[in-house]
């Protein structure tokens, strides 16, 4: 089995998503690791069957941040989800001795393999992509992307 790991970050509401993330991971790559690192508490009507595409599931208060419940009250669950993923990383690299980590946003599926991505995982220790490549025309356009990156950053 490969040694390289993905990883989604989300809450309660994007886990619908974050399984359709799994199930086309799986489709491509049968053999990677899928990891859902839940930033929220567990809702009472969700499960997480066996059977599913997620390997592991991580709890935001089972990672290794210091004074916790303090860190959490100063951020919204968009914020969490952000802000765990640096903390995420390294205990998945930590727990697993992966080979090589790919982090992926929960509303995001495969329509194909991820060779190109892991051919350059081969020759760089990161990849950033950017989530615009090109100007936006139109004034929606703009204050809804280009402002957003501007207040959150564009990576």
């Amino acid at each position: 089995m490969s040694n390289i790991h993905v990883f989604t970050s989300a809450s309660n509401n994007y886990i619908p998503k974050a399984r359709v993330l799994a199930k086309s991971i799986k489709k491509f790559h049968p053999d990677f690791h899928f990891h859902l690192v839940l930033c929220d508490k567990i809702h009472e009507k969700i499960s997480f069957p066996k059977d599913e595409n997620i390997d592991s599931l991580l709890l935001i208060e089972e990672l290794p941040i210091p004074d916790f419940e303090s860190w959490a009250f100063y951020h919204s669950v968009v914020e969490l989800c952000t802000a765990a993923k640096g903390i995420a990383f390294q205990e998945i690299a930590k727990r697993y001795k992966c080979e090589k980590i790919i982090y992926l946003d929960p509303d995001t599926v495969l329509f194909n393999k991820l060779d190109e991505v892991v051919r350059v995982l081969d020759q760089n220790h990161v990849i950033l992509t950017p989530h615009i490549l090109k100007p936006q025309l139109t004034e929606e356009a703009i204050l809804h992307y280009e402002i957003s990156c501007l207040k959150h950053g564009i990576f």
